[in-house]
């Protein structure tokens, strides 16, 4: 990132800054070239010929700034919508997220409905605001630095924001997965709360099409088409530094910590160990699965390792976790003595994954081969991500979320009572269609009530409390949703 606190002033104040201060002033020569940028070009421009009084350096200034306000109030509107995404599962351990977008899409003002050209204009600063919202989104999967270009984006914005198609076609059609920077999201039916890698089932007809979105990384490509992202571990024992390490350390077997490294854009790692032989990072192949679950000799450890993948990385998305190599297979029992090997060793540039390498550990699992523990220690934590965007998403248990609904069921919540243990939970109740919602435990009045019916009801409530609270004054057991079902 490139700051430059000085650019408001202009060029002559710098310099005539400098001269009072007997400050030199130095300019670079290429500045006068008038083919080599085009900056130079304008500038050369601006100096020899009279411009129009649009291009003259007030009215670009007046421009720019005029940009920056348009930019920051799209921030601010894409901040606010941000807050009302859902986020119903963030896996720090697999770099998964499940959300639910919010319908960014509103209803026009009068004067506006007849206008085409204002609800081009909103239709158009809608889909910037829904680019932004996904690019703050993708950040936090993301395995790129920089997001996409809001150009890029137009065809996610139809998918996940139908309101914003710029046809009516494409928002009747069902949402299929796609990928975007590094990025694979997934459309899971709001039936289920919790992603899963079966596919979504397009034989039920869901309310008004509601999916959620479970964002990936996205499978690597080919070897042959692109690299994996591997990285070495730098081999460095402490007996080769013994001035960079400290004084209990300089007999150990052990290397020093070596530095942290960032995998993939995504996970930072570092370990250290005692092994013979140099150990790398890569991604978790399906190739070396079995020898690894092999190293288990008891089938509980089997079943554990197979549930944290199920429950982390369903499906194909453990192929894009974090693993620890050996470029070779070695006996833990019977490793090469360390003085037999050469200590100053040429660290290679790329690690190779090769079918002889050996997967050590699942690091961001917490997963390791039997018997590691005492030859390696490593230290993983997931990429900086924008604590206070995250924090301010709301939670599925919180926020404007509805809970879904299938045709012919509905979702309440059942009412908290003083003293229940889950009080600061929140617990769903299923009711037929039609029985009777309690709109009194969210504070809401009936559409059909009067008011005097409503300011009865809430009287009627308050007793209905009182009694609760005096029964577990008496009683000294707090009341139970089993012993007081209350409905109105």
């Amino acid at each position: 990132m490139v700051h430059r606190p000085l650019l408001e002033f202009s060029k002559a104040r710098l310099i005539a800054t400098c001269l009072e201060n007997d400050i030199s002033w130095f300019e670079d020569a290429t500045n006068a070239d008038v083919t080599l940028t085009m900056r130079n070009a304008v500038r050369a421009m601006s100096r020899a010929h009279t411009l129009p009084k649009a291009l003259s350096q007030p009215a670009v200034l007046a421009l720019s700034r005029r940009c920056d306000e348009k930019h920051r109030a799209l921030e601010a509107e894409a901040a606010r919508v941000v807050r009302q995404t859902i986020i119903q599962d963030f896996d720090s351990q697999a770099g998964t997220l499940l959300v639910q977008f919010p319908n960014i899409g509103r209803r026009a003002l009068p004067w506006q409905a007849k206008s085409e050209l204002h609800r081009q204009a909103r239709l158009a600063k809608s889909r910037e605001v829904a680019g932004l919202v996904l690019k703050h989104i993708m950040a936090i999967v993301s395995p790129e630095h920089n997001g996409p270009p809001i150009a890029s984006l137009q065809n996610p914005i139809n998918t996940i924001f139908p309101s914003l198609a710029d046809t009516r076609a494409s928002t009747a059609s069902i949402p299929k997965a796609f990928n975007i920077n590094g990025v694979l999201f997934r459309p899971v039916s709001n039936a289920s709360l919790y992603a899963s890698s079966r596919a979504v089932n397009h034989e039920v007809a869901y309310p008004n099409g509601a999916y959620s979105w479970y964002l990936t990384r996205e499978p690597y490509p080919s070897p042959v088409n692109k690299p994996l992202p591997l990285k070495n571990f730098r081999f460095c024992l402490a007996l080769e530094k013994p001035f960079d390490c400290k004084k209990k350390d300089v007999n150990s077997p052990w290397t020093e910590w070596m530095a942290w490294i960032l995998w993939d854009g995504r996970f930072w790692i570092r370990i250290r160990h005692r092994l013979p032989f140099q150990p790398f990072i890569g991604p978790y192949q399906e190739e070396h699965s079995k020898p690894f679950r092999d190293r288990f000799q008891d089938k509980r450890s089997k079943d554990n390792l197979s549930d944290l993948l199920k429950r982390h990385a369903p499906g194909k998305t453990r192929y894009t976790l974090p693993a620890i190599y050996l470029e070779t297979e070695v006996d833990f029992d019977n490793l090469p003595p360390l003085p037999e090997y050469p200590f100053r060793i040429p660290e290679k540039l790329e690690a190779q994954l090769t079918p002889r390498s050996m997967l050590l550990a699942l690091p961001s699992l917490g997963v390791q081969a039997p018997g590691l523990e005492k030859l390696v220690k490593y230290e993983i934590r997931y990429k900086r991500i924008d604590r206070q965007l995250l924090n301010g998403m709301a939670k599925f248990t919180r926020g404007s979320y509805v809970p879904p609904e299938l045709p012919g069921e509905r979702h309440r919540p059942r009412r908290q009572f003083p003293g229940d243990i889950r009080r600061n939970k929140t617990v769903w109740a299923r009711s037929t269609p039609n029985s009777t919602s309690s709109s009194t435990f969210l504070g809401l009045a009936r559409p059909s009530e009067s008011r005097r019916a409503q300011r009865s009801r809430k009287e009627t409530e308050k007793r209905r409390q009182a009694a609760v609270r005096q029964h577990s004054d008496e009683t000294g057991v707090g009341g139970h949703e089993s012993q007081f079902v209350l409905d109105v």
